[in-house]
């Protein structure tokens, strides 16, 4: 540098060349992530209570089918008629548990394609994973 430019003016010209400082531009990817990781929250929440709102509502179902079972299997009056009664309860139990996986897994997948769905509004390089052919179901994640 030489002594002609090291007046109080240098570096003024290159100042002025530069947009003002603007922090509300800075910030606005922080506010943009907030925003997302809010919404995720939110969403999540909302999916938890989903999720623990059906779990808790065949809790109660079953509950009352087993004091049934249970009533009816006291009132039987030969071996013949436990096991008759035993037998509709193991029928009725394993029918509804496995219905009952089915809600809670049609649950997770609709909560699985909420969720790529917002991030992939808030990430427009995302890729959503490959689905098979006429299936309503998201692909695993990592392809396997």
């Amino acid at each position: 540098m030489t002594r002609h430019d090291a007046g109080p003016t240098a570096g003024t010209r290159h100042a002025a060349q530069q947009a003002p400082f603007d922090p509300a531009a800075m910030l606005e990817p922080s506010r943009r992530a907030m925003e997302a990781a809010t919404e995720a929250h939110a969403r999540m929440l909302r999916q938890m209570a989903e999720f623990g709102g059906e779990m808790l509502r065949f809790a109660g179902r079953r509950i009352e089918q087993d004091r049934f079972a249970a009533q009816k299997l006291a009132e039987c009056r030969t071996p013949q008629d436990a096991l008759h009664a035993y037998g509709d309860f193991l029928r009725d139990a394993t029918r509804d548990y496995s219905e009952e996986m089915g809600r809670l897994g049609d649950i997770c997948g609709a909560q699985t394609r909420e969720a790529m769905a917002l991030a992939a509004a808030f990430s427009p390089g995302l890729r959503r994973p490959p689905q098979a052919a006429g299936s309503d179901r998201a692909a695993p994640v990592g392809g396997a």
